[in-house]
């Protein structure tokens, strides 16, 4: 188990991951808006191909409505 913190980016033109200058923090981008949770859903498929993990296995634990949240990523 471990967990990240990602800084999100909705409405990008693509969806993108890439990580920052400091350890375990990623600054992710994803198409859809803001709004009904479908940047969250697109944030963790993003994630899940990114570590090459199932989606089941990518966790929101912190942050559903900011823009830093904190992922739990379960091996």
């Amino acid at each position: 188990m471990r967990k990240i913190k990602v800084i999100v980016k909705p409405g990008s033109r693509l969806n993108s991951c890439q990580p920052t200058l400091e350890e375990g923090v990623y600054l992710v981008r994803v198409t859809p808006p803001a709004r009904e949770g479908k940047a969250n859903k697109a944030l963790l498929k993003v994630i899940s191909r990114y570590f090459h993990l199932s989606p089941s296995k990518v966790i929101l634990t912190k942050g559903t409505t900011a823009r830093i949240k904190e992922i739990t990523l379960l091996d």
